[in-house]
């Protein structure tokens, strides 16, 4: 990616983001997550969403065009657990 990039006189920034949460079963799991987004306010989610809309990263891009906006389709993995 580095070469493409040069070749097109590109500069490529990379970046990670994760969000682990680990418990005895998958369920204790998804429970926390949920009391996590449970804990976001609609304006939080909203400013956070005015960020990333102004990000150049293609990675931000398609997080938000998986979840859009909602609090709860926050979730992205595809095998996500209860909703």
């Amino acid at each position: 990616m580095r070469e493409a990039a040069d070749r097109e006189e590109r500069e490529l920034g990379f970046g990670i983001r994760l969000h682990v949460i680990t418990r005895d079963t998958s369920a204790e799991a998804w429970e926390v997550a949920d009391r996590l987004l449970a804990g976001l306010s609609p304006d939080q989610i909203a400013k956070a969403h005015s960020i990333q809309a102004a990000s150049e990263s293609e990675g931000q891009r398609r997080m938000t065009e998986l979840h859009g906006a909602a609090p709860s389709t926050l979730r992205s993995h595809p095998t996500s657990g209860p909703a």
